[in-house]
């Protein structure tokens, strides 16, 4: 059955220190650092008993790259060798003309009866279908004309007081549901800018709304005098192999089934999780949607952005308000 999200550990933290990424299909377009949950983290250590569910979401904290142009990538994040005591980050540029750099918003939660530590409070949500996104890369003269991304929920995401969660959804799209890659913009070069960007990873135009979730760094969630709160529920799909991006076999698809049934149906995220055992060059950078989410499950629908084959399965997490 789902926990009551008091019963849970959890770790989270903003991880800032990524070098620079290169272009798609370039030296350097791929990195991966150790995170740790025993350092220095805005919640207590959490002393996980098993490997928790970890969710990543990359962050724009700087407007302008080193050379002093607008800093335009499209990142992607995974978790490998998840353990009680930390993870890999892997990261990914998929945009084949721009470099630059990225921070990653970065969650882990283990479902824990026994937990009495405080955990942060959260609000979530969905954003809703914006527009139609143009085609991954719709290209002029060779080069992105952007018509396969856009900006949005201004004033919506401040990275400095929580920890910002987004994925994919088909939630109100008509047509296609498009894999499409969500990122925090958050620019400290710009502070006027919180909102998301949002930029299509598919061969074919379509619509994308987003789930997200915001875990604070600054105020303890607090049970209402009802005693309602809402419910968690972590698990994970099994790998499987994705062709490269573009071809035949490069979507995969889980039906997904919570163990019990929540009284509403809860905001999903999710992120690519790769097996300690595999090499990492089995691994593949692919892209998660949620579909036909209800009280009972979901479809989990993934797509690659790769220019190789390779394995990936997810970490889910989803959150119910009470209803």
């Amino acid at each position: 059955m789902s926990s009551r999200y008091s019963q849970i550990r959890i770790a989270l933290d903003l991880f800032n220190e990524l070098p620079r990424l290169e272009p798609a299909g370039q030296s350097g377009d791929r990195v991966e650092r150790v995170i740790s949950f025993e350092g220095d983290l805005p919640v207590p250590i959490p002393h996980f008993s098993a490997a928790p569910r970890v969710i990543v979401t990359p962050v724009r904290k700087l407007r302008l790259n080193e050379a002093g142009s607008v800093n335009i990538l499209l990142a992607v994040g995974a978790v490998r060798d998840v353990t009680p005591q930390g993870f890999r980050l892997v990261a990914y540029n998929r945009d084949p003309d721009f470099g630059g750099t990225m921070a990653f918003n970065w969650v882990a939660i283990e479902e824990s009866p026994d937990a009495t530590t405080p955990v942060p409070d959260l609000v979530t949500g969905v954003l809703p279908l914006q527009q139609r996104f143009a085609s991954f890369p719709d290209r002029f003269n060779g080069r992105r004309t952007f018509h396969d991304g856009g900006t949005f929920g201004a004033g919506l995401f401040d990275t400095s007081v929580a920890s910002v969660q987004l994925t994919a959804t088909d939630h109100g799209v008509d047509g296609h549901s498009v894999a499409a890659v969500g990122s925090v913009d958050n620019p400290e070069d710009l502070e006027s800018r919180k909102a998301m960007q949002a930029h299509n990873v598919d061969v074919a135009a379509g619509g994308c709304a987003f789930n997200w979730t915001t875990f604070s760094l600054a105020k303890v969630f607090e049970r209402g005098s009802s005693g309602r709160e809402p419910a968690i529920e972590t698990g994970a799909v099994a790998e499987q192999w994705f062709s490269p991006g573009g071809e035949p076999g490069d979507w995969k698809t889980w039906d997904v089934l919570y163990s019990g049934r929540f009284a509403t149906p809860p905001v999903v995220l999710l992120t690519p999780a790769y097996a300690a055992d595999i090499p990492e060059r089995l691994n593949a950078a692919v892209v998660g949607i949620v579909q036909e989410a209800t009280s009972d499950g979901f479809r989990l629908a993934a797509r690659s952005c790769d220019l190789r084959g390779g394995l990936a399965g997810f970490n889910w997490i989803a959150i119910s308000n009470p209803s």
